[in-house]
């Protein structure tokens, strides 16, 4: 398969794989992720410049650059050969802001989070590298002004891991989805074989039936006749045929018993007189379920003629007329695709973020206390996964409360726990992985149970406020903007990811398809080429007989098998 699903397979050997697959995503979710965290960075650095007493110059500094981010920003996002110079300017971005804000690496080194976290998931393991070079100039730039600190390592490191774990996980998905399609297609294209040898051979008076009553007046003549293989081959083609699917002379018959035994009324019963060669037509199991049900809602009585025009593989698309009516029977299901959902890839986000707390130099929560809650994280990573094939009304109902229980005790621990004297509000850093969470299933929900979400979330921020000591309400406002840049990078990027998986999943499907219309027609054409060397062996043998056959009889033969030759080149044009 030389399809989406098979690019994901190959996607070991194919860096770009993934930006293939979601073209569209490719394209917007770049320049989003890039201007949210751009522009919300370059404010706090204008903040930080004026309370560290850098003045005004310094801040409008950063507003320049903000300014200067928008105008690059659509000529350098997105996956390409673009990412060595975005990589080249934020590291030259975040050494010069290191240098100018000493004390802020930490901060400053944010900027550089998009081309980090892109480089990861359109890269893989050669997205490892932006983070080392942004990492190291940003941690050499604060030890010359004389604040090392290894903190300037830790946001490139878990931008980048980050973007490796949703690469990772993208694509084991759709592996897995274009290993599933591709049994699909081998067992449908089998099935489509031998419906297409059935077609030739199980049609009414087929080429087949022919050679079976012509070879016998060959053999008459014969002194060591030749034993003809066709009705054994014809059996089992037959048995082959039924075990995967039915037939349809089978399924009415069977469907007529069953009528005829609903009531002893004998005016009710119905005969079905099914054309020559119709009966052949090959149902899958749950065609077979549908004629059923749509022949009891015809409710026929008497005497009726059934029909079919057309053969086709089993669990496509079929027309069978009863009684002058056109019956649809409608093709089977084809295999979907799982939608792509926002909560594991947030549960993920919530485990990395819950363990930053614990870095000394900020919250130092205990590890005792963020490892179970990052495993917890995890585990509900796992669960959303798994249900991630839900009806997406059901899925809110259930991933929503789940962060949100998840997102308060990460809240209060943290706060209980927190090192004092840290000077940071914990409290708030559930937020950045909840409410994208929230933003992306909230709308599956129903209109009334949106105040209870938000709700939630504000009783969440409250419980963890409760367990501070004293803050300033200022800061707590200000704090909050850093939720911001993953709410805006993924706003309108679940409807252009659903047109995405809608188009990767349509050309499977035509792949499909196509690969069943072949696999009928290579049946065909199998009986087709048997049944002309066949011919050509009557032939040969009739031809070996010379005078030996009567005139009359010669003629016959000669006219059965010219029959048949005409029966084999119409098969084989059809």
């Amino acid at each position: 398969m030389t399809t989406g699903g098979a690019a994901g397979a190959d996607a070991a050997r194919d860096d770009l794989a993934l930006s293939r697959l979601m073209p569209r995503v490719a394209k917007a979710f770049p320049l989003r992720m890039l201007l949210s965290f751009k522009l919300v960075t370059r404010l706090f650095e204008a903040m930080v410049a004026l309370q560290t007493g850098h003045g005004w110059p310094l801040a409008l500094a950063a507003l320049g650059c903000g300014v200067l981010d928008c105008v690059l920003a659509p000529l350098l996002s997105g996956p390409g050969r673009r990412i060595v110079p975005r990589v080249a300017l934020d590291t030259l971005d975040v050494t010069l802001w290191s240098l100018a804000l000493p004390g802020s690496g930490d901060v400053v080194v944010i900027a550089a989070s998009p081309a980090i976290t892109e480089a990861g998931l359109w890269y893989g393991a050669r997205g490892l590298v932006p983070p080392v070079l942004v990492g190291g100039a940003a941690t050499a730039a604060q030890a010359a002004g004389g604040h090392f600190t290894l903190l300037t390592l830790l946001w490139p490191g878990f931008a980048a891991l980050g973007g490796r774990l949703i690469r990772s996980y993208l694509l084991a998905r759709w592996r897995e989805e274009a290993r599933l399609m591709r049994h699909h297609i081998e067992a449908a294209v089998s099935q489509a074989e031998l419906a297409g040898q059935n077609s030739v051979a199980m049609g009414a008076d087929s080429v087949v039936d022919l050679l079976v009553r012509t070879a016998p007046l060959i053999a008459r003549y014969e002194p060591a006749p030749v034993p003809g293989p066709f009705s054994g081959w014809k059996a089992a083609l037959a048995e082959a045929c039924g075990r995967q699917s039915t037939y349809l002379g089978v399924a009415l018959l069977r469907w007529q018993s069953a009528y005829n035994s609903r009531s002893p009324d004998l005016s009710t019963d119905v005969e079905l007189r099914i054309t020559p060669g119709a009966g052949t037509l090959l149902l899958s199991p749950a065609q077979a379920r549908r004629l059923e049900a749509d022949l009891d809602a015809m409710g026929p009585r008497g005497t009726v003629t059934v029909d079919a025009p057309h053969l086709g593989p089993p669990g496509q698309r079929q027309e069978v007329l009863v009684d002058g009516r056109t019956v649809v029977v409608p093709a089977d299901p084809r295999p979907g695709t799982w939608p792509v959902t926002a909560a594991p890839i947030a549960f993920i986000g919530g485990a990395m973020i819950v363990l930053c707390q614990s870095v000394p130099a900020w919250e130092a929560v205990p590890l005792w206390l963020t490892g179970p809650l990052a495993l917890a994280n995890m585990a509900a990573a796992w669960w959303a996964h798994r249900n991630a094939g839900r009806d997406r009304r059901d899925l809110a109902r259930r991933v929503i409360p789940v962060a949100l229980l998840l997102g308060a005790l990460q809240s209060v621990v943290t706060s209980l726990a927190m090192r004092v004297g840290s000077g940071r509000l914990p409290f708030e850093f559930f937020l950045h992985w909840v409410v994208p969470l929230v933003y992306v299933h909230a709308r599956d929900l129903r209109r009334s149970r949106l105040p209870l979400v938000a709700l939630g979330l504000a009783a969440a921020v409250g419980a963890g406020a409760l367990a501070m000591p004293p803050f300033p309400a200022a800061g707590a406002v200000i704090g909050l903007c850093w939720f911001a840049p993953p709410l805006l990078t993924i706003m309108g990027v679940r409807d252009i990811l659903d047109q995405d998986v809608a188009d990767m999943h349509a050309q499977r499907l035509r792949i499909h398809d196509e690969a069943v219309r072949a696999g009928f027609r290579r049946g065909r054409l199998l009986v087709v080429e048997l049944t002309t060397e066949a011919v050509d062996q009557l032939k040969d043998r009739y031809r070996a007989l010379g005078n030996a056959v009567p005139r009359q009889m010669g003629e016959e033969i000669e006219r059965r098998l010219e029959e048949a030759g005409t029966m084999l080149a119409t098969a084989a044009a059809e």
